[in-house]
């Protein structure tokens, strides 16, 4: 199961950046659009959201913890 510890947007760039605390790592999806950033802010279950709508429609980077 996906935790999320913290989440930032950049509006701008339109990069949306989750810290997640399962596994220590950091993801950065590209391409969302301030619309898809206001759902998700608004969903009580925004680790589903995040996989079923975010991850599948975003290309993305994993970045892991040093």
């Amino acid at each position: 199961m996906v935790s999320i510890r913290a989440m930032r947007y950049d509006e701008v760039g339109q990069v949306l950046t989750v810290d997640f605390r399962n596994w220590g790592g950091t993801t950065r999806y590209f391409n969302v659009p301030p619309s898809e950033w206001a759902q998700l802010q608004a969903v009580f279950a925004k680790a589903a959201y995040l996989q079923n709508v975010i991850a599948q429609r975003h290309r993305s980077e994993a970045l892991l913890a040093a």
